[in-house]
């Protein structure tokens, strides 16, 4: 985490109406980073990672929707993992560094796809995304191309097996500056710092629709907790965001952690509509908790958290397309029930939409039953055949395979 956070003045928050997504992108990495890397440097990496649009939508009934899915892979993660990516290159190029670096990566759901394409053209790097057992389809149809330096890793276990493998793996001193490790979950900081600039560039677009956004809530799908805990930092860095909904969906730990304290966590992963959420022990509960000096009241007084089961997902799909004729994925669908349940009767609020509908096809056509045109390039990824590696889900089997994997 940042040692601290540093406020940004009031003027820029005003005259960012008439900013691009880029250039208030720009200004809030670099008042974070900016002791840390040249300007050129950074800006070059945020006009690589920021080079699709993040819309505000209006879509009837005072609700506006940020969607965050116009990346190459349709999910919100290509904000992250092509900011990463991007910083890594950079960085490499400023140290001097001529090596092989190995990216390590558990997901369950969009983040492997978005990671492999950020970095699948980068030289000398090689990407090992891990996912659970028979989640082969889902994944492949999430990892677009056929980059031989992406690595399938099918673990015989559930997503939290996944991470813990990661961790142990980059908690392996000997491995990790052997090999030159890096972590592409959202427990690297540089997945969450360019979502800090998403909502500076949230909330300009508020402001240029005559929304007091300081009275807008905001629904937020929560898995990690990335775009959670970078809401909160936004908010210490003088965002006046408004109040903040933790849309949570049948795996409620967060719930029951703000509801019972620390003992609440971990419990077992459930299986559901959102399967991009469904995490047993979120990755920035830590950072978040930090935040609050390890106040959980303070947490409970900010923050709403509700839980949406995957029959209120479907349902609200159903109702927002009937009513606005609007289709949310299950992740953004989360979020708008969130939102119906907490602030119904608020003039204007707001949901971070997360993935395109066609990447939950099936789910989003059963509830509407109306077919879905699948963009062209998702289309194509489906279709793709991909080979992965299965193993067990202990770490020693997997740095086996790391280093030896012929």
């Amino acid at each position: 985490m940042p040692e601290q956070l540093p406020r940004v003045p009031k003027a820029f928050i005003r005259n960012s109406v008439e900013m691009s997504l880029r250039e208030i992108a720009y200004a809030i990495c670099n008042t974070l980073l900016g002791d840390e890397i040249e300007a050129w440097m950074l800006k070059e990496v945020v006009d690589n990672a920021f080079n699709f649009d993040i819309p505000l939508i209006q879509i009837g009934d005072g609700s506006a929707v940020l969607e965050l899915f116009h990346g190459p892979t349709l999910a919100v993660k290509d904000i992250s993992s092509r900011f990463m990516a991007q910083l890594c290159m950079q960085l490499s190029r400023k140290f001097g560094r001529n090596m092989q670096m190995n990216v390590l990566m558990a997901t369950n759901g969009n983040s492997g796809g978005a990671i492999a394409d950020a970095i699948a053209s980068l030289p000398d790097v090689n990407v090992y995304v891990l996912f659970p057992k028979n989640d082969r389809r889902h994944i492949g149809d999430n990892l677009r191309g056929t980059s031989p330096n992406v690595k399938a890793v099918e673990v015989q276990g559930n997503i939290d097996n996944c991470k813990e493998i990661v961790r142990m793996a980059m908690s392996d001193e000997s491995l990790r500056d052997r090999m030159h490790l890096v972590t592409a979950n959202s427990v690297n900081i540089a997945r969450l710092i360019p979502m800090v600039a998403v909502y500076f560039h949230a909330v300009s677009r508020l402001m240029a629709e005559g929304i007091n956004p300081a009275e807008c809530p905001v629904a937020i799908p929560v898995g990690n907790m990335t775009a959670l805990t970078a809401a909160v930092m936004a908010r210490r860095m003088g965002l006046p965001l408004g109040p903040l909904v933790a849309a949570c969906n049948a795996n409620s730990h967060f719930c029951d952690f703000l509801q019972f304290g620390t003992g609440a966590l971990p419990r077992v992963t459930v299986e559901t509509y959102a399967r991009a959420m469904d995490m047993g022990t979120p990755s920035n509960l830590s950072r978040l908790v930090h935040l609050y000096n390890g106040d959980i009241a303070a947490i409970r007084g900010d923050i709403n958290a509700v839980s949406i089961s995957d029959e209120q997902i479907s349902r609200t799909i159903a109702d927002v397309y009937s009513r606005c004729g609007y289709l949310l994925d299950p992740h953004s669908a989360v979020a708008y029930a969130a939102l119906e349940q907490t602030y119904p009767d608020t003039a204007h609020r707001m949901l971070l939409a997360t993935a395109h509908p066609a990447k939950s096809q099936q789910i989003v056509e059963a509830a509407t039953g109306c077919p879905l045109k699948v963009p062209e390039r998702l289309a194509y990824s489906s279709h793709l055949k991909r080979h992965s590696v299965k193993l067990p889900p202990t770490y020693p089997a997997f740095r086996k395979f790391l280093t030896n994997p012929n």
